[in-house]
């Protein structure tokens, strides 16, 4: 950060003792389930105060590095980030967005789009035949008789299983949250006996690509599977409420 003069800000004591353990906890120099030094050495190694310590690694919990515990026992222990937290973490900030209308549905759509339809490519792929089994059961026939609330859960599923089946981790991570954001900003109950019907049979097509390992076929299916859920995506979304204070000016794109 710089200031108006063109000179570079000091950072506080704390976040650089922040910056200094995170980067040592990234670089697995300190590693998960190790205990740091007390708060009395940290600050003695670091000639701060104990409250300066503190504060880093209050900085430091909140990014789930580390865990804090009381009791003889107790002290600070390095964690290791998780999929789970990461995903959470992303979520909660993509939401955000959303509700500050920071970032369109269209936005989202397309983001969905970059990242389905190359892993359903993947998927057709690597997929396991466990994965596969996994993957029809969430894709019911279309006299099964059940509710819209039951085909709803089932697609949610259908899309979560069918990330698994690309195996790359950060792919699950890029893509949960943005599922997430759609869930919770959808109005699922707009969507009409037509819709789900459309989305049960696209399901059942790009099943069999995957199914039968083509790749293209899987991915061009998807990509047509999620050009169709577009308009839905528009009818379905709930607006956030409207700001108090407008928008500031953009340049233009």
């Amino acid at each position: 950060m710089y200031t108006s003069s063109g000179l570079k800000r000091v950072r506080k004591a704390y976040e650089q003792i922040a910056d200094q353990l995170r980067d040592s906890i990234l670089k697995a120099e300190l590693r998960a389930g190790e205990r740091l030094p007390r708060e009395v050495d940290l600050a003695e190694t670091f000639g701060v105060s104990r409250a300066t310590v503190r504060e880093a690694l209050r900085v430091l919990s909140s990014e789930n590095l580390i865990r804090t515990s009381k009791g003889a026992t107790g002290g600070s222990f390095v964690m290791r980030p998780t999929i789970d937290y990461v995903s959470e973490f992303m979520t909660t900030q993509i939401n955000l967005l959303t509700a500050a209308e920071e970032v369109s549905i269209a936005e989202t759509v397309e983001l969905r789009e970059l990242i389905e339809v190359e892993a359903t490519r993947l998927g057709a792929m690597r997929r396991t035949d466990e994965q596969l089994e996994r993957l029809a059961k969430t894709v019911p026939a279309p006299d099964a008789g059940l509710s819209h609330a039951e085909i709803s859960d089932l697609n949610r599923a259908f899309h979560l299983t069918l990330l698994e089946l690309a195996h790359n981790r950060l792919m699950v991570i890029s893509a949960q949250p943005v599922y997430a954001v759609l869930e919770a900003r959808s109005e699922r109950s707009l969507l009409n006996a037509r819709d789900h019907q459309d989305i049960l049979r696209e399901h059942a097509e790009i099943l069999a690509c995957i199914h039968a390992q083509d790749a293209p076929g899987a991915a061009e299916a998807m990509r047509k599977h999620l050009i169709h859920l577009r308009p839905l995506s528009e009818r379905t979304w709930r607006k956030a409420a409207p700001r108090k204070q407008p928008p500031k000016a953009r340049p233009p794109v």
